[in-house]
């Protein structure tokens, strides 16, 4: 066929309206089949902005990688998905943060629906989301040179405020990123605050909070159960006056007060008002502490291991590797000692060989 020819069959095929119509109409249909069977196929999640529990699905799961010190390389979307890619050292159990990863995404709750690994090569991959949607792919991947961090070791030493001599200065020098908690309206806690910040600890106001039973002495920065909510705030404001390099609060005893969800709301919206994080130094089993933070979306954790309420080493030095082995496990740990001489003697003793075996001590703010 010659140019010409071409031109006039050309001129011929669109000289009748009906034949492009159709030509357009078969190629939507055909898009439209190809559409429904690819939906039918994989069933891909629907627009991001309308699920604001997809965010909250990200966060955990940002939340698990980070308590075990791993950083996705990358977080791509693909297919609707959002591929979180990581590195995993290779001794460091898969199975861990598998588990780790199912139990927080389920509190939310969300699913892994799907778990695949590679015999071979290690691999894994974990397809997150709510119900039978996919909305995260998690890609496990160990690796051999990657150097592991078995656990990060948040040490909280109470109960400083009293003096500023040789033995405080001490736990500063134990070199190690240590959190140290003042009581207020001590002879000497606002210099204690600033001779420890100086010396690149982390400082937190030691709350005195009401406890259920035992002795205790009375002061004006104590709260207790029968107190109005202004009276609880003008409590926290000169408490922190005495503190002024605090980052957060622990509570100081509190049995009682750490049960009551209406003092403790009034306590933490304080507190993420100013931006200051809260630990629940889980005085009794029966805390809300701890889930009343959670639900106010403020920074906080809780302790997993005391030191040394039994005043014995081996005890003391038994309690500090269960501290380890928890972080271990779980990514993390946080430990709550006291300033007294047999837990600065176990930890000068035991603080490098924890270090040693790969364990690293770390602020409170560093995992929250």
């Amino acid at each position: 066929m010659n140019l010409k020819s071409g031109r006039n069959n050309f001129t011929r095929i669109f000289a009748n309206p009906w034949i492009p119509v159709t030509g357009i109409a078969l190629v939507i249909t055909l898009f439209l089949i190809q559409l429904i069977v690819t939906n039918r196929s994989q069933k891909l999640p629907a627009d991001y902005s309308n699920y604001p529990k997809i965010e909250l699905l990200r966060t955990a799961i940002f939340d698990v990688l980070n308590t075990f010190d791993l950083k996705p390389l990358t977080g791509i979307r693909k297919n609707g998905y959002e591929q979180i890619i990581v590195n995993v050292p290779e001794d460091l159990p898969i199975v861990n943060i598998h588990l780790a990863l199912q139990e927080r995404v389920l509190k939310i709750p969300a699913e892994i629906l799907d778990a695949r690994g590679n015999p071979i090569s290690g691999k894994v991959k974990l397809s997150v989301g709510f119900e039978d949607s996919v909305y995260f792919t998690v890609f496990l991947n160990p690796q051999k040179e990657v150097k592991r961090n078995r656990g990060r070791i948040v040490l909280i030493i109470d109960d400083f405020g009293d003096r500023w001599d040789s033995f405080t200065r001490s736990f500063a020098d134990l070199g190690i990123h240590l959190t140290v908690s003042i009581l207020p309206g001590r002879k000497n806690s606002t210099l204690v605050a600033r001779k420890f910040s100086g010396l690149g600890c982390e400082t937190i106001l030691h709350l005195p909070m009401e406890p259920i039973a035992g002795k205790f002495s009375k002061d004006e920065f104590m709260i207790f159960d029968n107190m109005s909510k202004s009276r609880i705030l003008t409590i926290i404001q000169r408490a922190l006056d005495q503190v002024p390099t605090a980052k957060g609060v622990n509570n100081h005893m509190g049995s009682k007060i750490t049960q009551q969800n209406r003092i403790m709301t009034i306590v933490l919206e304080d507190l993420k008002r100013r931006g200051l994080y809260f630990v629940d130094s889980r005085t009794t089993a029966k805390t809300v502490a701890f889930d009343v933070a959670k639900k106010l979306n403020l920074k906080c954790t809780k302790r997993n291991v005391f030191l040394d309420t039994e005043p014995d080493e081996e005890t003391i030095k038994k309690q500090l590797w269960s501290l380890a082995k928890q972080a271990e496990k779980r990514g993390y740990a946080v430990g709550i000692g006291h300033s007294r001489s047999l837990t600065l003697k176990v930890l000068k003793q035991e603080v490098e060989k924890i270090q040693a075996k790969g364990f690293s001590f770390v602020y409170v703010s560093e995992i929250l």
